[in-house]
């Protein structure tokens, strides 16, 4: 074991170890009061402005000092616009080793953000969002991992958004009330967890938050002078910063989830990209769902400042869908997307599914999903008559049009029971009676006092379609709010589906087929109403 200044010093002479002469930057000022030893200079010979940031020198391993030196290599190649540029190594005259990195004019994105606030548009945040989705890219695709992603170590150089603070070398995260909300929750629960690729995906969540919001996560906590175990043990809990109003509902969806705690549910970097990619055609458009926080004096599932076509798009109600697990819209649009919508509260109770056979479990029907409804939404609209018109091939047909066509829907959202048939009596009368419990305080805003004691691990599993486990009484309580309180919904039913061939070899309206389908839901291949 060796000081890794010591380490340095052998090798600084050879090939591997890029150093460059003190003497060679001038002007040095500290910049950002954060990090005393962080300095802004001029370097002479190359005519730019650069960072100065000291190494810290911990013992380390020959073995350990190995795995920095490859990093100082890999660092020193990575040339992207996204990326602050690292240059190298310099040597005080006190014999202090500082990294070298290109400057930013705009400062910290934290720091922007606050100062550009309210000012900053839905399209300068998506350009902003996939900056540092770019830069991520880039790493990740070499197989690193940034490790201390959040909005100090993100910063502005004319405009454009640049990652920061590449880790040379391994070492502690140290969770403070600035990076709490980005730390990986295994990591929180662990600190022997060694973050990776999915813990940059989390952070990435809560930075896209925060550009939503233009603030700080938890900061009403911290004004409440919590403390950072505080702060923590609700993080734990599974709670997550509440959508800011007026934020483009795939995005939120987006950010919601990279900050799954379960780190194989969340996206790959390229898929978030995918996703975030296709917001500026959106926003030319004018084609984005927002999210809009409920009132009081309204009942309003939408806000009533989105238009017919809006909502339409966004749930894909003029479009066929193909069956199976994952219920998908087709590729090509059935209907217009000017005919006549009606939206109306679900009066009903939730809807049980038993022995439901799904993608997991196949034929051991052995779980049963719950539909909440919030919304039965009916779309009337012409068929277009580049469908009506349509001459290739049957199974063309379906590739294009998908294999089901309906205009009644049921939105709102879903829980999967697993196993629920194995459990005692006791233990299902005890998750009904606690469902019921939780249903009711959100539906209809009433507070139900739970003990301490109680817990869900003695209960059958609960999970949502896209596989995020509720297992505390926060998740629980957090997703249910979501879907009465804030009218967070998706497309949880399709009533009476016609088959597309069937519409397309009719020669009467659509109102006159008698032969419809069962309901399909997403998430069931088959199943037994309760």
């Amino acid at each position: 074991m060796k000081l890794l200044k010591e380490w340095i010093d052998e090798r600084v002479n050879g090939e591997d170890i890029d150093c460059f002469d003190f003497n060679e930057f001038n002007n040095l000022e500290k910049i950002d009061k954060r990090i005393g030893t962080l300095k802004k200079a001029n370097w002479e010979s190359r005519k730019i402005t650069v960072v100065l940031k000291n190494l810290k020198n911990p013992k380390i391993t020959e073995s350990y000092f190995k795995g920095f030196i490859d990093k100082l290599e890999a660092f020193r190649k990575i040339n992207h616009p996204n990326i602050n540029r690292f240059h190298g190594l310099t040597r005080d005259s006190n014999g202090n080793y500082f990294s070298i990195w290109e400057h930013a004019n705009d400062g910290n994105l934290r720091d922007y953000l606050k100062n550009k606030f309210n000012t900053l548009r839905w399209d300068d945040k998506i350009r902003m969002a996939l900056d540092i989705t770019r830069g991520l890219m880039c790493l990740h695709s070499k197989k690193v991992t940034h490790g201390n992603l959040h909005t100090y170590n993100v910063v502005v150089n004319n405009g454009i958004i640049m990652m920061t603070d590449l880790r040379l070398f391994k070492q502690v995260t140290e969770v403070t009330f600035e990076n709490i909300a980005y730390v990986e929750p295994q990591y929180l629960h662990n600190s022997s967890y060694e973050q990776d690729i999915k813990s940059d995906i989390y952070s990435l969540g809560t930075l896209l938050w925060e550009l939503s919001s233009e603030r700080p996560p938890f900061s009403n906590y911290i004004q409440k002078a919590f403390s950072v175990a505080q702060i923590k043990k609700i993080l734990l809990n599974g709670e997550r910063e509440d959508p800011v109003e007026n934020t483009p509902l795939k995005y939120l969806r987006l950010y919601q989830k990279c900050w799954q705690d379960d780190p194989n549910l969340r996206p790959e970097i390229n898929e978030v990209y995918e996703i975030l990619s296709q917001f500026n055609l959106l926003l030319d458009d004018k084609l984005l769902v927002y999210c809009n926080r409920p009132t009081p004096d309204s009942l309003q599932i939408f806000n009533s400042s989105l238009t017919t076509q809006q909502i339409i798009k966004h749930f894909n109600l003029n479009h066929g869908f193909l069956t199976g697990y994952n219920i998908r819209p087709s590729v090509q649009a059935v209907a217009v997307e000017d005919g006549e919508l009606k939206m109306n509260l679900f009066k009903g109770q939730p809807i049980v599914y038993t022995c439901i056979s799904s993608k997991e479990n196949g034929n051991n029907t052995l779980d049963t999903c719950i539909n909440f409804p919030v919304a039965e939404i009916i779309y009337n609209g012409d068929l277009l008559v580049s469908f009506l018109n349509y001459s290739d091939d049957e199974k063309k047909l379906h590739e294009l049009y998908g294999d089901f066509f309906t205009r009644k829907f049921l939105a709102g959202g879903q829980l999967f029971i697993k196993d629920f048939n194995l459990a005692t009596q006791t233990q299902k009368d005890i998750l009904k009676f606690y469902l019921f419990c939780i249903y009711s305080s959100a539906k209809y805003s009433t507070e139900i006092q739970f003990s301490n004691l109680f817990t869900l691990n003695l209960l059958p599993r609960i999970e949502t379609l896209d596989g995020e486990k509720l297992n505390t009484h926060e998740k629980l309580t957090i997703w249910m709010n979501n879907l009465y309180q804030k009218k967070m919904v998706d497309i949880i039913s399709y009533i009476n589906p016609i088959p597309i061939s069937q519409i397309k070899c009719s020669t009467s309206s659509m109102d006159d087929i008698l032969e419809t389908f069962n309901d399909k839901q997403p998430g069931i291949t088959n199943f037994e109403e309760s």
